[in-house]
Protein backbone atom coordinates (compact mmCIF):
# COMPACT_ATOMS: atom_id res chain seq x y z
CA UNK A 1 0.00 0.00 0.00
CA UNK A 2 3.02 2.05 0.84
CA UNK A 3 4.68 2.12 -2.45
CA UNK A 4 5.04 5.67 -2.80
CA UNK A 5 8.43 6.74 -1.26
CA UNK A 6 6.91 10.16 -0.55
CA UNK A 7 3.88 8.54 1.14
CA UNK A 8 6.76 6.53 3.14
CA UNK A 9 8.45 9.86 4.27
CA UNK A 10 5.40 11.45 5.36
CA UNK A 11 4.58 8.93 7.17
CA UNK A 12 7.86 8.44 9.07
CA UNK A 13 8.88 11.85 9.03
CA UNK A 14 5.79 13.45 10.67
CA UNK A 15 4.20 12.05 13.81
CA UNK A 16 0.46 11.76 13.78
CA UNK A 17 -1.79 14.76 13.76
CA UNK A 18 -0.89 16.26 17.11
CA UNK A 19 -3.95 19.23 17.16
CA UNK A 20 -7.09 20.16 14.40
CA UNK A 21 -8.73 23.31 15.09
CA UNK A 22 -11.91 24.50 13.11
CA UNK A 23 -10.69 28.19 11.78
CA UNK A 24 -13.01 31.04 12.21
CA UNK A 25 -14.07 30.72 8.71
CA UNK A 26 -14.94 27.13 8.46
CA UNK A 27 -12.02 25.41 6.99
CA UNK A 28 -10.22 22.83 8.70
CA UNK A 29 -6.40 22.91 9.61
CA UNK A 30 -4.45 20.48 10.54
CA UNK A 31 -1.35 20.79 12.46
CA UNK A 32 1.37 18.95 12.51
CA UNK A 33 4.46 18.50 14.10
CA UNK A 34 7.91 18.17 12.73
CA UNK A 35 11.69 19.18 13.03
CA UNK A 36 10.37 21.19 16.01
CA UNK A 37 7.85 23.89 14.68
CA UNK A 38 4.13 23.44 14.06
CA UNK A 39 3.25 24.47 10.34
CA UNK A 40 -0.51 23.44 8.73
CA UNK A 41 -0.94 20.95 6.08
CA UNK A 42 -2.03 22.73 2.85
CA UNK A 43 -5.74 21.01 1.79
CA UNK A 44 -5.65 19.51 -1.95
CA UNK A 45 -8.94 18.16 -3.30
CA UNK A 46 -9.24 16.05 -5.89
CA UNK A 47 -11.68 14.38 -8.57
CA UNK A 48 -12.13 11.36 -10.02
CA UNK A 49 -14.82 11.53 -12.57
CA UNK A 50 -15.78 8.64 -14.56
CA UNK A 51 -17.58 7.73 -18.04
CA UNK A 52 -18.58 4.85 -19.85
CA UNK A 53 -15.74 3.18 -17.69
CA UNK A 54 -13.30 5.68 -17.86
CA UNK A 55 -11.86 8.06 -15.71
CA UNK A 56 -10.47 11.46 -17.06
CA UNK A 57 -6.96 12.29 -15.29
CA UNK A 58 -4.76 15.24 -16.57
CA UNK A 59 -0.91 15.60 -17.29
CA UNK A 60 0.57 18.96 -16.07
CA UNK A 61 1.93 21.44 -18.41
CA UNK A 62 6.16 21.24 -18.89
CA UNK A 63 6.42 24.79 -17.62
CA UNK A 64 4.71 23.93 -14.24
CA UNK A 65 5.67 21.98 -10.95
CA UNK A 66 5.76 18.53 -11.46
CA UNK A 67 6.58 19.07 -15.45
CA UNK A 68 4.07 16.41 -17.65
CA UNK A 69 2.95 14.20 -14.58
CA UNK A 70 -0.24 13.23 -14.41
CA UNK A 71 -2.76 13.76 -12.03
CA UNK A 72 -6.48 14.06 -11.22
CA UNK A 73 -8.27 17.37 -11.71
CA UNK A 74 -8.65 19.50 -8.65
CA UNK A 75 -6.73 21.61 -6.66
CA UNK A 76 -5.86 23.73 -3.18
CA UNK A 77 -9.05 24.78 -1.10
CA UNK A 78 -8.38 28.36 -0.59
CA UNK A 79 -8.31 29.89 2.88
CA UNK A 80 -12.30 29.77 3.74
CA UNK A 81 -13.30 27.08 1.23
CA UNK A 82 -14.92 23.87 2.16
CA UNK A 83 -13.36 20.86 0.06
CA UNK A 84 -16.21 20.23 -2.00
CA UNK A 85 -16.59 24.02 -3.09
CA UNK A 86 -13.01 24.28 -4.02
CA UNK A 87 -13.50 20.93 -6.40
CA UNK A 88 -15.96 22.47 -7.81
CA UNK A 89 -14.47 25.71 -8.35
CA UNK A 90 -11.23 24.45 -9.68
CA UNK A 91 -13.38 21.92 -12.04
CA UNK A 92 -15.01 24.92 -13.21
CA UNK A 93 -11.20 26.46 -13.48
CA UNK A 94 -9.62 23.69 -15.28
CA UNK A 95 -12.31 21.91 -17.29
CA UNK A 96 -15.12 24.97 -17.89
CA UNK A 97 -17.75 22.69 -16.21
CA UNK A 98 -20.28 22.79 -13.66
CA UNK A 99 -19.83 20.20 -11.35
CA UNK A 100 -21.60 18.15 -8.24
CA UNK A 101 -19.22 17.22 -6.21
CA UNK A 102 -20.29 13.61 -4.60
CA UNK A 103 -18.58 11.65 -1.67
CA UNK A 104 -15.32 11.34 -0.01
CA UNK A 105 -13.29 8.56 -1.80
CA UNK A 106 -10.44 8.52 0.95
CA UNK A 107 -8.00 11.31 2.28
CA UNK A 108 -4.16 11.01 3.45
CA UNK A 109 -1.06 13.61 4.25
CA UNK A 110 1.70 13.46 1.75
CA UNK A 111 4.97 15.33 2.04
CA UNK A 112 6.84 16.64 -0.99
CA UNK A 113 10.54 17.20 -0.25
CA UNK A 114 11.05 20.90 0.70
CA UNK A 115 7.33 21.83 0.64
CA UNK A 116 4.40 22.05 3.29
CA UNK A 117 3.08 18.69 4.11
CA UNK A 118 -0.69 18.17 2.25
CA UNK A 119 -3.58 16.91 2.68
CA UNK A 120 -5.10 14.72 -0.38
CA UNK A 121 -8.90 14.27 -0.33
CA UNK A 122 -9.96 12.24 -3.20
CA UNK A 123 -13.87 12.58 -4.42
CA UNK A 124 -16.48 11.29 -6.90
CA UNK A 125 -17.94 13.66 -9.30
CA UNK A 126 -20.59 11.43 -10.95
CA UNK A 127 -22.59 14.47 -12.33
CA UNK A 128 -21.20 17.53 -14.68
CA UNK A 129 -22.98 19.95 -17.34
CA UNK A 130 -20.58 20.79 -19.97
CA UNK A 131 -18.47 18.99 -21.48
CA UNK A 132 -14.84 18.71 -20.08
CA UNK A 133 -12.30 21.15 -21.88
CA UNK A 134 -8.45 21.44 -21.52
CA UNK A 135 -8.30 24.88 -20.25
CA UNK A 136 -4.94 24.12 -18.28
CA UNK A 137 -3.46 21.36 -19.23
CA UNK A 138 -0.80 19.98 -21.52
CA UNK A 139 -3.52 17.14 -22.07
CA UNK A 140 -6.26 15.29 -20.66
CA UNK A 141 -7.66 11.87 -21.60
CA UNK A 142 -9.82 9.47 -20.20
CA UNK A 143 -8.76 5.73 -19.94
CA UNK A 144 -9.50 2.66 -17.72
CA UNK A 145 -8.97 1.95 -14.21
CA UNK A 146 -6.51 -0.53 -14.88
CA UNK A 147 -4.66 1.52 -17.52
CA UNK A 148 -3.98 4.44 -14.80
CA UNK A 149 -0.36 2.46 -12.99
CA UNK A 150 1.02 3.00 -16.66
CA UNK A 151 1.06 6.73 -16.28
CA UNK A 152 3.89 8.84 -14.62
CA UNK A 153 1.32 10.44 -12.01
CA UNK A 154 2.87 12.80 -9.51
CA UNK A 155 3.91 11.10 -6.31
CA UNK A 156 1.39 12.21 -3.80
CA UNK A 157 -1.18 10.38 -6.19
CA UNK A 158 0.74 6.77 -6.81
CA UNK A 159 -1.02 5.04 -3.59
CA UNK A 160 -4.45 6.24 -4.63
CA UNK A 161 -4.27 5.22 -8.37
CA UNK A 162 -3.01 1.69 -7.16
CA UNK A 163 -5.82 1.14 -5.56
CA UNK A 164 -8.29 2.33 -7.88
CA UNK A 165 -6.77 0.39 -10.59
CA UNK A 166 -6.52 -2.59 -8.33
CA UNK A 167 -10.41 -1.87 -7.74
CA UNK A 168 -10.21 -1.62 -3.69
CA UNK A 169 -12.01 1.76 -3.95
Amino acid sequence: MRSSPGYVEARQALPPITSWRRGWTGVFFFAVRYSGRVEERVTVVAGVMERCGKILICRRRADGWHPLKWEFPGGKAEPGEEPPAALARELQEELGIQATIGREITRYGYAYPERKPILLIFCEVKEWNGEPMNLDFAEILWERRKELPGYDFVEGDVEFVGRLARGEI
